[in-house]
C-alpha cells in the first residue's frame, strides 16, 4: 500500500483522513519547526524526525510522496493499516 504524506500525517496524529484534518495537522506539524514526517522501516508507522537527520541518514529515513488530495481508495486502505 502506498501512503501519501497527507495520509501519514493523519495516521501519526490518529485522526480521520479528511481534507480538514490534513490542513489542521499539517499546520501543527509546521509549528514543531524543522521536522518532517517520514518512516524508518514500515510506511504505516510514521515518525517525526529533524530534517537535518533525514538529510544526513537517507538510508534510514524515507519521506512520503506528496499527494495533496484525499483519495477514497487510500482512505479505505488506512483502516486496514491501522
Amino acid at each position: 500500500m502506498k501512503i501519501s504524506r497527507n495520509l501519514a500525517i493523519c495516521m501519526f496524529f490518529y485522526v480521520d483522513y479528511t481534507e480538514e484534518n490534513v490542513k489542521k495537522y499539517n499546520n501543527r506539524l509546521e509549528d514543531f519547526g524543522n521536522v518532517e514526517i517520514c518512516y524508518n522501516i514500515e510506511p504505516n508507522q510514521p515518525i517525526l524526525v529533524s530534517m537535518e537527520r533525514i538529510r544526513n541518514d537517507p538510508e534510514s529515513y524515507h519521506l512520503y510522496s506528496d499527494n495533496t488530495s484525499v483519495d477514497e481508495e487510500e482512505t479505505d486502505n488506512v483502516i486496514h493499516a491501522l
